[in-house]
């Protein structure tokens, strides 16, 4: 075990560093990132530009199968292949090997449970403030004399679990619960964008400590991959009513995840000398952060996005079975490009 722990980290040597081109490539990845993430707002922002809603309905598709290509094509085998390296100890290799999926898991439930605890509390908190007042409301309305008939109550009760059940409450006029519903979307969009984030910085890292052909291959791969998960999260923020255009959030989220991967590059450039990717403390940083990363975008991509679009029952009721179809094209067709893109990056 100290033999073959003693052999590692980096022992190649090193190709010359082209610091201008690297320098060239915080730029390249910024301009990519930002604009694509920024593109879908963009567009939200000004209605005259001439894209159809039908090409935003196809990229908010598309995005949805590049994120689940990212997380099961990208961010988890890569966590398997650092968790699983010879240079960590007995712990990782053999002694649980299963750890880069157990932490997948537990970051997929710990996004499930932030979701629920925030459900409950908006229910709750609603019902409070609005649901009482506007059930006893019409319940006393029902009788002259102003008492409320157990009955009513009831009727009450069950009509509006009713409305909440099949989704009325997005109407303007049924506003039981707009607020809540429009904070779980902010909230889903929020847990997607950490989990996205949280792997980008190691990714710029990634670029900058290369050389030589391996990183313009990375460089190359690393802009579409930037582009396309940028117009996946930019559909997502572009889709949430509350966000006005004229607020500042919409274009913060953009930009956050315009900056990250070239702030990672920015780190990079700066420990180009020191830092070694094949290190035991490197390799359990990024295994760890890739498969935490994999865990939140698995649960996203597959529950918050895919389910939420095309198997809830909603879904069911405003698709045509010709729109159903192009939406799993385009699903289909990301899924494929992003994992294509894991052959290089």
């Amino acid at each position: 075990m100290n033999i073959r722990r003693s052999q590692c980290g980096s022992t190649d040597a090193a190709e010359e560093y082209d610091l201008g081109l690297h320098i060239f490539a915080v730029f390249l990845i910024l301009t990519c990132g930002t604009f694509a993430c920024s593109f879908p707002v963009l567009v939200k922002a000004f209605p005259k530009l001439a894209i159809s809603q039908h090409a935003l309905f196809i990229s908010k598709h598309f995005g949805t199968g590049v994120l689940i290509a990212l997380a099961f094509a990208h961010l988890l085998p890569t966590a398997f292949e650092n968790l699983w390296n010879e240079c960590l100890p007995y712990f990782w290799t053999e002694g649980y090997d299963a750890m880069p999926g157990f932490i997948a898991m537990v970051a997929a439930l710990a996004v499930i449970l932030v979701e629920m605890g925030f459900s409950l509390f908006g229910i709750k908190h609603s019902h409070d403030h609005a649901g009482v007042t506007v059930q006893e409301g019409q319940a006393h309305s029902s009788m002259p004399n102003g008492h409320v008939r157990p009955r009513d109550m009831e009727q009450g009760r069950l009509q509006r679990a009713q409305d909440i059940s099949t989704d009325d409450v997005e109407s303007e006029s049924t506003s039981l619960l707009p607020h809540p519903k429009e904070q779980r979307m902010i909230l889903q969009c929020l847990l997607l964008e950490a989990g996205i984030l949280f792997h980008s910085v190691f990714i710029g890292l990634s670029i900058s400590i290369s050389t030589g052909t391996t990183f313009i291959a990375l460089m190359v791969a690393i802009a579409f991959h930037q582009i396309f998960e940028g117009l996946a999260l930019g559909a997502r923020i572009a889709a949430i009513p509350s966000l006005r255009i004229s607020s500042f959030k919409p274009w913060a989220m953009s930009l956050a995840y315009g900056l990250t991967c070239p702030l990672g590059q920015a780190i990079g450039l700066g420990l180009r000398t020191t830092y070694d990717p094949e290190g035991e403390t490197a390799l359990l940083v990024v295994g760890i952060a890739n498969a935490i990363s994999a865990g939140m975008i698995m649960y996203a991509g597959l529950v918050q996005l895919l389910g939420e679009d095309l198997l809830s029952e909603k879904s069911y009721r405003i698709l045509s079975l010709r729109a159903r179809a192009e939406a799993v094209v385009a699903l289909l067709f990301g899924c494929g490009l992003m994992a294509m893109i894991a052959i290089w990056a």
